[in-house]
């Protein structure tokens, strides 16, 4: 799993060709779905019984806002709320999950 972690930080193009993929099939992993949206960086894989889902942590001034917007959110930290809700809809495709609202 921190291989997977530390790959997230691979420029977003490196997700789907290169060694990104190349690793997650070696792993024994498939269906590599890169999801992003602006600085909202990660993907997706699956293996067996379980899906992984990885994303980018601080890493740009932009993620340094989204980190200090600290306001509740509906019990979550509002800047990862908001992170989460600019790729809520690729998420839940990749996952291959009908539309569900999440507000």
């Amino acid at each position: 799993m921190i291989q997977f972690s530390k790959m997230v930080y691979n420029n977003v193009d490196d997700l789907q060709v290169g060694m990104v993929p190349f690793m997650v099939q070696r792993w024994g992993y498939h269906n590599l779905k890169p999801l992003k949206n602006g600085d909202n960086v990660g993907f997706v894989v699956e293996k067996d019984d379980h899906v992984v889902v990885s994303f980018r942590g601080t890493q740009t001034l932009d993620n340094v806002r989204t980190d200090m917007n600290a306001q509740d959110e509906q019990g979550f930290h509002k800047g990862f709320y908001d992170a989460l809700q600019s790729i809520w809809d690729d998420l839940i495709a990749a996952l291959g999950l009908k539309k569900i609202s999440h507000s």
